[in-house]
């Protein structure tokens, strides 16, 4: 039986080439490649891919990219993988906002890289460990600019409160639950709950609406 399929965007020719050997020893499989979205989104137009991954060279400064994004997103089996050659905040905050399913660094392991896709396979938003700190010092070179705001005028409960606290610090629903000593379903609910309170689409969205209403001094002092 087939596994997930692959797609592969990327400008450099023996960057796929190289992706296209590792999947080859891994349940997943190529499905198709291309150079850049441009030349994918043709290709899409009268396919219906069932589970399908998207990894692309993310390039927040190339005018055109976040529309094509867009219109890969009308695609819904597809998840969007985001690569990136570093985590600097042009390429780690548009990939966030844009709602990606991973956010990936481009000199990570191959056992790590498969290890990202089975968890976003399992609806995880997976993103590198190192955020946490990197949005803490954001928010602290940009002080003045970020809303201060007292979340719990959004009606989050205590639960959700420390629920939300793990996101920031890109922990997965079974870490979450591990740390709060929950079932797993039960933190499922409560960050349902909690993204619909606070109008997030995704666990992503969520971390950033934190670190933007002022956690960032708790979480600074959780991670010490």
């Amino acid at each position: 039986m087939s596994g997930p399929g692959i797609i592969l965007v990327d400008r450099s020719r023996l960057f796929r080439e190289g992706m296209r050997r590792l999947f080859e020893a891994t349940p997943f499989r190529i499905l198709s490649e291309a150079r850049t979205l441009s030349d994918l989104l043709p290709s899409l137009q009268d396919t219906s891919a069932h589970e399908a991954f998207v990894l692309v060279e993310w390039l927040p400064g190339d005018p055109d990219f976040f529309a094509e994004i867009d219109l890969l997103k009308k695609h819904g089996a597809l998840r969007i993988v985001a690569l990136s050659d570093q985590m600097n905040s042009e390429a780690l905050i548009s990939a966030l906002r844009t709602g990606v399913h991973a956010f990936l660094l481009r000199d990570m392991s191959p056992e790590a890289l498969i290890q990202s896709l089975m968890l976003v396979r399992t609806g995880e938003v997976v993103f590198p460990t190192e955020l946490a700190a990197y949005l803490i010092a954001t928010v602290k070179q940009n002080g003045p600019d970020i809303e201060m705001a007292d979340v719990r005028q959004y009606g989050l409960s205590d639960r959700e409160m420390q629920i939300l606290h793990c996101l920031v610090q890109g922990q997965p629903n079974k870490v979450i639950a591990s740390n709060l000593n929950l079932a797993e379903g039960t933190v499922k609910v409560h960050l349902k709950a909690l993204l619909r309170k606070i109008k997030a689409a995704n666990r992503t969205q969520a971390a950033i609406w934190a670190m933007n209403h002022g956690m960032a001094t708790a979480l600074e002092h959780d991670l010490r």
